[in-house]
Formats: structure tokens, sequence, C-alpha cells
């Protein structure tokens, strides 16, 4: 609520006077909101750190996972005409010979030539058209006189979803157009039956009306396939021209048939994807590390310059990383593996080190970043152990940092609130007081002109 005050009798603007005593009775509320400023944006800061050190937790949870080999694996194929074959990390290292012999294909009917001159006045017939692909559940259409054209028939097909395509096809010759029907999917087990009932010239089965287009009068211009192969010398059979199974962890494309020649497949072990989640890894420190920078830049420092949280982040962090003894032999800590701390207090990773550490001696790498797998668990798995006392959500100290300064601000919310009820009413009584004193001065004036009047009406004394 607002009070105001004209100072009309008096001259004064006292108006002016009661914002300037309520503005020096809000001195410790602008004090209070600066404070409160201050813990907000720290506990902004922190929920930023807090952002930065969990993304170096993941990496290093994604290099202490034990559940799948250390290395990835690379695939080359000696007739990329042939096939192509992608790998994960658990397809095993080896050669495997791949002969394609027949590739998948998908079915296709067409209406025979010379029967329709045009796609949308010739009538094709009515009744109801039945498509099963292979054993699956028959997908019923009607066609009636709103659709019983060529064009009708093929839009009809489509929009049933019945699992195969409708086309039509000019095929230049008297009377060109036809229909042309291809299953959707590859394999002998996707061919397609195509029957009708109540055909609306009486008969479901002859090559007359809607029944022209059932199988014994439509022309098979592609039968399915399956696509065959061996692999290492195994036979296998595929509705798909993808197999998946063959080779485990394995997706092979099979392209082209390989000729006279079998197409020689090599899986090999890769460092790629190591490097890949070192490189992440180094990549989440940096970011710690430049945040530390900026908080703490000596010319412009952010509200957590000299913060204990932080300097012991980066502290245990960069510990922890630089430690010794999680491997064994020459390979003790990640300098041995190509990662190394450069002279900005940023990580540097060099990718030619980590694989000749792998080919010098391939266990002692995986046991540093792993462990051995049972009473040690690598260095990645000592740093997600470090940093998860800063991130967890309950007991980790970045956690509890956050919670006192968010006790802070809602302590100091509750003392402005208080202070805001103590000034309104401040406000309201000094508003009164001066009021009361425009009142006082205005009766003093009226009084003091009554008496003026009445010395003035006094008849006037004479002396001798």
């Amino acid at each position: 609520m607002s009070f105001s005050v004209g100072g009309l009798v008096t001259g004064l603007d006292t108006q002016k006077i009661v914002d300037a005593l309520v503005q020096a009775e809000r001195i410790p509320i602008d004090r209070l909101q600066v404070r409160e400023q201050g813990f907000t944006e720290q506990v902004t800061a922190l929920q930023q750190l807090n952002t930065l050190v969990k993304a170096v937790q993941d990496a290093a949870d994604a290099l202490k996972d034990s559940t799948g080999p250390l290395l990835g694996r690379t695939a080359t194929a000696t007739n990329a005409d042939a096939v192509a074959v992608s790998v994960t990390d658990t397809t095993p290292a080896g050669s495997y010979s791949v002969d394609v012999t027949q590739l998948a294909q998908a079915q296709t009917l067409t209406t025979p030539a010379g029967r329709f001159a045009d796609t949308d006045t010739t009538t094709v017939g009515t009744g109801t058209l039945s498509i099963q692909i292979g054993s699956a559940t028959a997908v019923d259409i009607t066609i009636d006189s709103t659709n019983n054209t060529l064009a009708g028939v093929r839009d009809a097909i489509n929009k049933a979803d019945a699992g195969v395509t409708a086309a039509i096809v000019n095929d230049g010759g008297a009377s060109p157009y036809r229909l042309v029907l291809t299953a959707d999917k590859t394999g002998l087990s996707n061919a397609a039956t195509l029957s009708v009932t109540g055909d609306g010239d009486g008969n479901d089965t002859d090559d007359a009306g809607l029944s022209q287009l059932i199988n014994a009068n439509l022309d098979e211009t592609r039968p399915p396939k399956d696509a065959t192969l061996t692999v290492s010398g195994i036979p296998i059979t595929s509705a798909t021209n993808k197999v998946t199974d063959a080779i485990p962890g394995a997706t092979i494309d099979l392209v082209g048939t390989s000729g006279a020649t079998p197409t020689t497949v090599t899986v090999k072990e890769a460092t790629g994807p190591l490097e890949s989640k070192l490189s992440a890894y180094v990549a989440a420190f940096n970011a710690v590390t430049d945040f530390n920078a900026a908080q703490n830049n000596i010319d412009q420092p952010g509200v957590l310059s000299g913060d204990f949280t932080l300097r012991s982040v980066v502290a245990r962090l960069s510990s922890t990383t630089l430690s010794l003894g999680h491997g064994s032999g020459s390979i003790q800590s990640l300098s041995d593996i190509g990662v190394r701390m450069g002279d900005s207090g940023k990580l540097q990773f060099d990718a030619s080190v980590l694989k000749e550490a792998i080919s010098a001696d391939k266990g002692a790498v995986e046991e540093l970043i792993r462990g051995d797998g049972t009473t040690t668990h690598g260095i990645f798995g000592a740093l997600s152990t470090t940093v998860s006392g800063f991130t967890d959500p309950i007991n980790g100290a970045i956690h509890g940092r956050t919670d006192g300064l968010n006790a802070n601000v809602k302590r100091i919310n509750q003392q402005i609130s208080t202070a805001e009820v103590r000034i309104a009413a401040y406000e309201q009584r000094v508003t009164k007081q001066y009021s009361q004193l425009e009142l006082l001065v205005n009766d003093l004036q009226t009084q003091g002109n009554s008496l003026l009047q009445a010395l003035s009406n006094l008849p006037a004394i004479k002396t001798k």
C-alpha cells in the first residue's frame, strides 16, 4: 500500500521527506538482497561445476566398465561388391570366408499385357480383394463402384497397408497399362496370396471381373527368393539381405553374389573406441580445469574464487588422475598410455603412445584402466569413486555446499519479508505524522487568522 502527503499548508515537500526516511530504513534490506544475490550466484556456479564433474564421472565409468572387451573391432571385406560388414566390440577377431550365391528378393506380380487402355475409366470389377503375406492374417479390401478402376484399385491397396505396394506401369503397347504388385519384404516367407470373394460377375476364380487379380491370373515377373550363402563353409539361408546371426556381434549386408571367389572378411582388434573414450575423459577433465581458471581469474574473478569445494574438486581430480601404481610392469599410470598433464594444467592425449603400450603389454594396459577384476578396479575405478564423493546427490560435497547456500538464501528471504512488513508500517506511521503536522499547522493558521480578524474589529482607543 502506498501513502502520500502533499505539504500544501506548510509548503514543505513532505512526500519527498517521507520517501527519504523510508529509503534510509531500507538500507539493511538492500544489503540483505546483495548477500542473497551472491549466495544465489554461488549456487548456480556450483550446479555448473557439478554438471562438469558428473561428465568426468561418466567418462571414467565408461572406461572402468569391464563387461566387454577393452578394444573395439574393425572389419574389412575383400569384395565390397558382395558384402559389407559392420561389427561390435563383442565380435570375435578372426578371418571368415563368405560366399554369397543368391540375394533375397521380393515377389512381383503384374496384370497381363493388353488389358487396360486407361487408368481411370475402364472398370476392373467389384467385390472383396484379400491379400495375405505368407502365413499372416489376410487383409480384406473392398472394391466397389467408387474405386473399381485401375487407379482406384492401386490406391485402395496402398491405403490398406496389406504388405504389398501397388503401382501402374505403361509398357508402351496397345492397352498399355498394367497393375504391378510388389511385396514389401523379401524372402519366400513373404510371398503374396491374392483371392477374391463376392466378385460382381458371379465367379470368384475366372479371369474376368475382380478375380482377374488373383494369383492364377497374374504374371509373376519376379519370384520371391531367400538369400543363400555360406560363412566359413556353413550354409545359411536368410529371408533378407541383412544377416545378423552368422558371425557373433556382426551384421553382414549382402550386396551382390560372390562369383568365383568367396569374400574374405577379416575382423581385427582396434584401438579406436578406446581412444574415443580416453579423449572424452581428457575433454571432461579439461572442462573442469577451464571452469576453475575462469573462477580464479585475477582480473575478473568469479563467485567461486577461492572456494574450498572447487579447490578440493580440482586437487582430488588432478591427484587421482596423475596417481601411480594402478597397472603392472612398466605401465603404472595414465602417462604410460598417452594421457599426460601439460604445462597449462590441462591433459593431453597421444594415441600413438597408447598403441605402443598395447603392443608391448595389452594385459597391463587393461589392468591400469580396469583393474584385475577382483581386488583392484583400475585408475578409472578410483577416479569414479573420487568423483562420486563430490557429485553424490545425497552425501556429495557439492550437494552439501549447495544445501548450505540455499539455507542462507531462505533465511535472508525471511529476514527481508519481515523487514518489508516493518518498513511498510513505518512508512504508514511517518506519513500519518506528517499529515497530522499539516492539520496542526492548518489549525494554527486558522486560529491566527481568526484572532487577527477579531483584533481588527475592536473599537479604536482614544487618548487625550
